[in-house]
Order: C-alpha cells, then structure tokens, then sequence
C-alpha cells in the first residue's frame, strides 16, 4: 500500500533550496506563519500539515514513523522534490530521524528541535497518556497541553 501525501503548502522560488517543515503534535502547518514569509524569499518552503493535523485526515492504521516518513516522502514527490533539508519539530523531529534512517536519500541536511531519539519509561508514560487522550477526545483534547 503506497502512503497517501499529506496536505501542504509550497511558497517560494520555485528553483530555490527546499526545505520540508515538520510541526510539533496538537499544532498544523499555521505554527510556522511568521517563519515562512521570510524563509520563502530564499528556499522553497513545503509546509506539511501532518495526519490528523491542519488539513491532513487522520490515518488510524498509519501511524508508525516510518509510515509518516513515507507519507512525507509522498507530499515531497507530488510537490516534485526530490531532496530537501528538513526542519523538524517534536513530532516532527521525530519524523525526520525516521526520514535519515529509512529514506536518506531524501535528506541534504536536517534540524532537530526540541525531539528525541529515544525515551524513557515515564516519557513513554506521558505519551501513552496523550494517544488515549486522543482517542478519547481528539487532537482537540490535546490544545492546551501543548500550549503549557
């Protein structure tokens, strides 16, 4: 099964560097507005709404990073990218880090913020807290926890 493209913006010089922005969980594409009018003067910015995320639905069984790397590498094929520098973040970071291992020919170069490579118990406790959160509530539920 081919990974369905995720909803994305592109704005910049059409021939420019690309670079794919990742956004955190509980946050859409709209998280990088004041970044983007500038960044797009000197690169080709794709802006990814990720699943469940902006204008991306959802993909329940989906949801491994390799499936949402994959599903990038969709978004950057149907945009007509074939490499770009990624700049993830949280959620996205991790995305990237799937992007490297699977699909590293995609990569010219990459921006980790505030991610990690691995967790520890009580972080995965946290996470697993957020995903019944989610599947509780929605992503709506998970607003005001990613504001704090």
């Amino acid at each position: 099964m081919s990974e369905p493209a995720y909803a994305a913006t592109a704005t910049g010089p059409r021939d420019g560097p690309v670079v794919v922005l990742l956004h955190s969980i509980a946050t859409s594409s709209e998280m990088w507005s004041q970044q983007v009018p500038i960044w797009s003067r000197f690169f080709r910015v794709l802006n990814v709404d990720l699943p469940g995320h902006g204008a991306t639905p959802a993909h329940a069984d989906r949801t491994s990073f390799v499936d949402l790397a994959a599903g990038v590498c969709a978004t950057m094929d149907r945009h007509e990218v074939e490499r770009a520098s990624i700049v993830g973040l949280s959620l996205g970071g991790m995305i990237t880090q799937a992007l490297l291992i699977h699909h590293p020919d995609r990569v010219r170069s990459a921006v980790f913020a505030h991610t990690v490579a691995q967790s520890t118990p009580a972080v995965r406790d946290v996470w697993d807290q957020r995903i019944g959160a989610v599947e509780e509530t929605g992503m709506a539920g998970q607003v005001e926890g990613t504001i704090e």
